[in-house]
This record gives C-alpha cells, sequence and structure tokens, in this order.
C-alpha cells in the first residue's frame, strides 16, 4: 500500500541559511547545491532543556535536547519523535520555532538526539548513529528512550524516529534493525545499501564506513556483516508492521536516487523501483512486500526535483507529524517478519531469530505468521537457526494440540535447519510429537515446564509438526529426564 505525492515548488528564498557539512563518509565536494537542514543560531528557542544521560554500553555521558509541546500536562500521556541531526548539525538543529508549533499542533514531546563524535576526529565527522567499532551510536539513540519515559508519561505505541540525511541514515536503519521499537518512521535522504554507496564514493576522508566499521566490505566476514546490518535494503522484511515515509530528492548527487546519477538509487530501488542486482543479489522493495504480504507493509514516498540540500525544503514537520498521528504502533501483530546478519538484533514483537553462525555475513530470514482459533503458527524460513515463539502474545498453548508448519521461504529447497523452542507453560504430561503425520521419537524434542523444543531439523521442504497431550499423569513424577539441548 503506497502514496504517491508530487513535489511542490518552493517559492520561497530562505534567508541567511547556513550550510552544513555534508555527509562525512563523501568528499565535501561531492555537491555545493545544498546543504542538511538550515539552523541559523536566531532559531534556537530557549523553551527546550538539554538533558544529559548515560550510555548503557561504556556510562559515556550524552545529551540530547527536549521540547515539550505548550499545554503541557505532565498527567497526560504524549507521543514523543526521536529527531536525529544531519552531519555537521547538532542537537539544536531541529529546535526551531517551525518544529516547535508543530509538535504544539499535534502534541507532541520532541526528543532531538546528539549523534557522539569518533575517538580521535572532529566534531563533523560523526557516527551515523550506527554501531560500529568506535561506538555504539544506535545504542546511544534506544537509550534515550527510557530516559524520556522517565521523565514523561509517554504514549507507548506512540514512539517515532525521524531524521534527514545522517539523521534519515540513522531514523531508516534504526528502524529496520528494531522492529516493534517504533510505531513509524520518517527518514529523509537515507542511504539503504553502504556497499554501493561506498563504491560510489571510494575516496571518501576518513572517517568514513571503514573507519566505523574496521575496514573495507571486502576485508573479513565480519567486516562484511557490518555493512550488511546497516543497509536496510538486506534487512527490509523487517519492515513489516512498521509504516514509514522518505522524502529523498531526485537531483541528489550525494546520496544517489536517480539512475543517470549511479546505477542504485538508494530511496527508489527499496521502495518503487524494482529490478536492481548486483553481487549481493536483487533489490527487494517494500511495494514488492506489499503485494506478497498484503496489510503488512505501509509505505508513502516523495521525490523531488531537488538535491540533496533543498531536499531538506521537503521534508516538512507538519507531513512528518500529521504521517505519525495515523499511524500508532501495531503492538501485536499478526504477521512477523524478521531478518539479521548477527546476534545484536535478534528480536521482533513475540519472535526471536538466532543464527547458528552469525557474523559470516550470512543471514537468517523468517517470516511466521500465527493463527490463535487453530492453535497453528506458519514459519517461511531461510538459513541456518534457532526460532523462539512466545506462545501467550501469541494467543497459543501448550494444553491443545498445537502445529507448527514449516517451509523454505518462496518454496526453494534447500533453505538450512532450524530449532523451534515454543515458550510459554507446558503442562507436566506425555506428549506426542509427529512430523508429517509420522511420529517423531523422543530425542527430536525435549520439554519442560517452560517450554517445547523442537530440535534440529532440515527445512529443505514443507513440514508439518503437531504437539499433543498423550497422556497427564495423575501425580508429580518424581524425577524427569531431560536431553541436553544443543542448538548451535
Amino acid at each position: 500500500m503506497k502514496r504517491e505525492r508530487i513535489g511542490r515548488v518552493i517559492c520561497c528564498v530562505l534567508a541567511g541559511l547556513t550550510p552544513l557539512l555534508l555527509l562525512a563518509a563523501l568528499p565535501a565536494s561531492a555537491e555545493q547545491t545544498g546543504s542538511d537542514l538550515p539552523q541559523p543560531a536566531s532559531q534556537v528557542v530557549a523553551a527546550s532543556t538539554l538533558i544529559t544521560y548515560y550510555s548503557s554500553v561504556d556510562g559515556a555521558a550524552l545529551d540530547y535536547v527536549e521540547y515539550l509541546p505548550a499545554g503541557y500536562n505532565p498527567a497526560v500521556a504524549y507521543p514523543v519523535v526521536i529527531l536525529l541531526h544531519g552531519a555537521g548539525g547538532n542537537v539544536y538543529q531541529y529546535d526551531t520555532p517551525e518544529w516547535h508549533t508543530t509538535a504544539d499542533t499535534h502534541g507532541y514531546i520532541l526528543a532531538m538526539a546528539h549523534a557522539r563524535t569518533l575517538p580521535g576526529y572532529g566534531a563533523s565527522r560523526l557516527s551515523f548513529f550506527m554501531n560500529g567499532v568506535l561506538v555504539s551510536a544506535e545504542q546511544d539513540v534506544l537509550d534515550l528512550i527510557p530516559v524520556v519515559k522517565g521523565r514523561h508519561l509517554i504514549d507507548a505505541n506512540r514512539i517515532y524516529i525521524a531524521g534527514y540525511s545522517m539523521g534519515g541514515v540513522g531514523a531508516l536503519n534504526i528502524a529496520t534493525l528494531n522492529p516493534g521499537v517504533f510505531a513509524a518512521a520518517a527518514p529523509g535522504a537515507p542511504m539503504s545499501d553502504l556497499f554501493q554507496q561506498w563504491d560510489y564514493s571510494p575516496s571518501a576522508p576518513a572517517p568514513n564506513f571503514a573507519t566505523l566499521f574496521g575496514g573495507p566490505y571486502s576485508q573479513t566476514a565480519a567486516i562484511k556483516t557490518y555493512y550488511y546490518e546497516n543497509s536496510p535494503r538486506f534487512l527490509l522484511p523487517n519492515l513489516m508492521n512498521t509504516p514509514i515515509r522518505v522524502v529523498h530528492g531526485i537531483s541528489d548527487t550525494l546520496i544517489p536516487n536517480n539512475t543517470s546519477i549511479w546505477p542504485y538509487m538508494e530511496s527508489r530501488h527499496i521502495v518503487d523501483t524494482p529490478g536492481f542486482s548486483d553481487s549481493r543479489g536483487q533489490a527487494i522493495t517494500l511495494q514488492q512486500l506489499g503485494a506478497a504480504w498484503p496489510g503488512s507493509f505501509y509505505e508513502e514516498h516523495l521525490w523531488p526535483a531537488a538535491t540533496h540540500g533543498s531536499g531538506s525544503l521537503y521534508w516538512l514537520p507538519e507531513e512528518i507529524l500529521t504521517f505519525f498521528d495515523a499511524r500508532p504502533l501495531i503492538a501485536n501483530p499478526t504477521t512477523v517478519a524478521f531478518t539479521t546478519y548477527e546476534d545484536r538484533h535478534t528480536r521482533a514483537y513475540w519472535l526471536q531469530l538466532n543464527l547458528t553462525q552469525p557474523w559470516t555475513a550470512i543471514p537468517g530470514l523468517v517470516y511466521a505468521a500465527r493463527n490463535p482459533a487453530l492453535n497453528t503458527v506458519q514459519l517461511q524460513v531461510t538459513g541456518s537457526m534457532t526460532i523462539t515463539l512466545d506462545l501467550l502474545p501469541m494467543g497459543l498453548t501448550g494444553a491443545a494440540p498445537l502445529t507448527v508448519t514449516v517451509q523454505p521461504v518462496n518454496g526453494v529447497a534447500p533453505a538450512g535447519d532450524l530449532a523451534v523452542v515454543l515458550s510459554g507453560a507446558w503442562p507436566v504430561a506425555s506428549y506426542a510429537v509427529t512430523k508429517d503425520d509420522a511420529a517423531l521419537p523422543p530425542l527430536a524434542y525435549t520439554v519442560t515446564a517452560t517450554q517445547f523444543t523442537l530440535l534440529r531439523q532440515p527445512t529443505d521442504a514443507i513440514h508439518t509438526y503437531r504437539i499433543d497431550l498423550a497422556f497427564t499423569p495423575p501425580f508429580t513424577p518424581t524425577a524427569w529426564i531431560y536431553l541436553p539441548l544443543v542448538m548451535r
């Protein structure tokens, strides 16, 4: 589902525009026609508050700027939008009358994050809000959420993230890596493939992606994994249930969005323009995912005839908060998708995916659909992994016959192998477990009071597993023997 809009002509000229440094990973000469969002010093409003908080990773002191809407009432639960600034910007970039007025009108708390500087580099060369070998910048943004919750009543179903340029990179990437945290996202001029962006500007001065991730992507599988995990092109299924609104100029020569500039378009090739393919495979789009999973993906986009800097004039607070107004969090979706390359991002809603071999640049992928009325779950998978499902929020139970269907994604075999952990209350009982109507031996599964574990099984074709209560003893057994669980 999508809504395509036509860019408007801005018929006024902003006076006193202070150019900001462009994205740190690219040469400053790449585009001279614009900058990130304008932030004249005269627009900083004293009504905001600078808040210090501390990293959960290394204890570093961090800060963000907080704006409370007009008429703020501490007894009311407010929505909050986390705003990520652009390269060369700072924590006050969005502390402007336009953002304040819009927050007042829509009733939002603004939490304006500040990207860490990289050790040994100047303040204009920042972290892209990514986790790398030098900083934990993504976690810095996630750590901000409980701080805001501790200071104010927050509507847990209305936490949003947005940013332009470097902030757009962070907004898209953090939303993609953390499904279920943000109700929606509004990235402006984001990157979606760091491999392509690196190849587009291989002479970028340090600090660059190689500085962030430990080297060029060709060096090791672990370094390549950093590039994959920070490239939403390869994680797009994770945006199932997370609506996004993308604004990106088609004349952007800094982060290309037009094939006349570079073969890969950083926004269009993940949103509405299928067909791009390189050595890492074909780039699927949100529109293709939406067609395959009706109602589960939502995007809006705007491609103005603008450069990188002038494109920010189309990324407007009123339109962003209007988009957010209509989209509270889908807190307990029927269908969940998740893919990962590593062991730090493993969870989406009621599903957890743990790779057998993380950090090898080989992903695991699962689409999961639950049916509480039938007490069933269907899994489409690729890779070698352990999948953990939380039965309670899924509306499933181990006290009745439970069916788990597993098949390769798109029916393509071989897909790998997996173990399935069903976490919940399991009655003390004997169980009959079948695979495709044939009895599974007891060595193929284990049962405790809190989980049933189907030990590693091939995912080479469609298989249906059924778990039945076979016998409930009238007494408490004096001893139960459970086989060790080896899932990796």
